[in-house]
């Protein structure tokens, strides 16, 4: 029996997991646990919760995965001593080599240390989670170890060679053009997009921008179409209402589309239909979807951890596959991966609640007292089961609803203080799907696509439809979504609708994690948000 340690440490999203002979015990992120969106970094304390809930301690451990690249120095120091064989900070060694094997004492432990190509890690986490054997496996992100790219085949569940580069930089665009106008996420700026049109001198310029800085790592430049800066603050967002500005969400998208159906049709060209997508740029689930549709490909996956939140998991699968030479054997990958809560823990945070407020009611629930609070037309605040892998929510830390409440979108995004643009998603019925979309793309169960609604269902799902009428599903079945599938069913007895809202719980945090940060977001949500499921307890305000 091997036990891996896999340690992401980075400047942002800070994530370990332990893999067992290649069953996942527990994937963690660090901001789930300091309540800091992106936390980077890592901690003793963060690593203990780990074996905590695993019942497994560093002697356990029979090898140690890490990023060189971006493991702080001072856990060096602290907690991983006399490392040999590993390049820890020469650059041109450490990108020679898709991996990297040496030694070291962690926590006072002599182990074998492997460092694992930042893009291996998105490719071996998007193809060893996948339901394919043979794949050809992409990946496109901001840059890491002197990348922004890879392609890979994989045949008959054996990831084969593949290669790295510096290629035309998407990823760094989506984030400075955030980072310039002050917008957030990308995902903002990607909601944007809906509300404008093309605009082709502006996308030729974007066009010529890109082709000036591939093979550029990270170039220094500012990005200006009509904003000024001042003291390095923009004057203004961005504003979907103004022609201009949705337009240059509309270009950038739409050249993120042709980007990746490029990538698309070249990997069906040379490998398989099946297509696996990480990195975090395959967080855009519109260019997903219009790739896959346009380039020929037959099937998509995209893991629900494909940005850096996954590249632990990805280092560990890649040892545990690739290195190892094991044979993969396609299957569903639960993404509910993190701690299992307790009683106890649920009876601190409802003694919490009930000292904030004495008029909160506890009563015990199923699934069709939940899905008759739905069908009255209520928020409710779901936590359930273990917390979800990667950044979206998907059923078991979220805010659910009916999707055709009038005003629904408005309520929402007033719950979640957030920009009155932004669009949500639906969990629906995977048997039903064909008669709700105009286009389904295969594999959608970490809602990482997006599809058009059909004309006849966009009443009943206002709530879930965005300004273009698409959306982005989640399918779920029976297959490792048992609870949910059933409340969903039950659900769709009751309203006719086989789908429902579904968005993060949070309000402007890290998706809430234990029972504790549940209540907490719960009292500070607004009057609309009356219920709080956990577990089998409903609390009621």
């Amino acid at each position: 029996m091997t036990t891996i340690l896999s340690i992401y440490a980075g400047p942002h999203d800070g994530n370990l997991c332990i893999l067992q002979d290649g069953e996942l015990l527990i994937n963690l992120e660090k901001e789930r646990f300091t309540r800091k969106k992106e936390d980077g970094g890592f901690t003793q304390d963060f690593l203990q919760k780990a074996f905590e809930e695993t019942n497994i301690t560093i002697d356990d451990i029979d090898v140690l995965i890490i990023d060189p690249k971006t493991f702080p120095r001072e856990l060096y120091t602290d907690m991983v001593h006399s490392v040999e064989g590993i390049p820890h900070y020469d650059t041109s060694r450490l990108f020679a080599k898709p991996f990297h094997q040496g030694s070291g004492i962690f926590l006072g432990k002599k182990l074998p240390i492997w460092a694992i190509h930042h893009h291996l890690a998105h490719a071996a986490c998007a193809f060893f989670t996948s339901p394919f054997s043979d794949a050809t496996i992409i990946t496109g992100d901001g840059g890491g170890w002197g990348s922004n790219h890879s392609v890979y085949v994989a045949r008959d569940g054996f990831l084969e060679s593949g290669y790295h580069k510096w290629g035309a930089c998407l990823g760094y665009w989506w984030d400075r053009i955030c980072l310039y106008y002050g917008i957030k996420k990308p995902g903002t700026l990607m909601a944007m997009s809906a509300y404008g049109e093309n605009d082709s001198i502006l996308k030729n310029e974007l066009l010529a921008q890109l082709i000036r800085y591939s093979n550029s790592s990270f170039p220094q430049y500012s990005i200006n179409y009509g904003v000024e800066k001042k003291d390095g603050k923009p004057v203004r967002m961005l504003d979907p209402k103004e022609k201009g500005d949705a337009n240059l969400a509309f270009a950038l998208q739409s050249l993120t589309d042709d980007v990746f159906t490029g990538w698309f049709a070249q990997a069906v060209r040379t490998g398989s239909k099946n297509i696996c997508f990480g990195g975090g740029l395959a967080l855009n689930c519109i260019s997903n979807s219009r790739a896959m549709i346009n380039s020929g490909a037959k099937n998509i996956h995209v893991p629900p951890n494909p940005n850096d939140s996954g590249l632990a998991l990805g280092a560990a699968l890649a040892y545990h596959y690739y290195i190892l030479n094991n044979k993969y054997e396609p299957r569903y990958f639960s993404p509910y991966n993190g701690i299992k809560y307790v009683d106890a823990d649920i009876d601190e945070a409802i003694k919490y609640a009930k000292s904030i407020s004495k008029n909160i009611k506890v009563r015990k629930v199923n699934n069709d007292d939940i899905s008759t609070l739905l069908a009255e037309g209520n928020v409710i605040a779901r936590f359930v089961g273990r917390s979800e892998s990667g950044p979206r929510a998907l059923g078991h830390r979220s805010y659910i609803a009916r999707p055709d409440i009038p005003k629904l979108r408005m309520i929402m995004n007033g719950i979640k203080k957030r920009e009155w643009y932004r669009p949500f998603a639906p969990i629906v019925l995977a048997d039903k799907a064909e008669a709700l979309f105009e286009q389904i793309v295969n594999n959608s169960y970490y809602m990482n696509t997006s599809t058009v609604v059909k004309k006849e269902w966009r009443e009943r799902l206002a709530g879930v439809l965005h300004a273009d009428n698409t959306t982005r599903p989640q399918f779920i079945d029976s297959n490792g979504c048992e609870d949910l599938f059933e409340l969903l069913v039950k659900t769709y007895e009751k309203t006719g609708i086989p789908a429902i809202l579904n968005t993060s719980f949070n309000i402007k945090e890290p998706l809430v994690e234990t029972p504790l940060d549940a209540v907490k977001t719960f009292i500070n949500s607004s009057d609309y948000v009356k219920y709080l499921q956990i577990e089998e307890l409903c609390l009621e305000k």
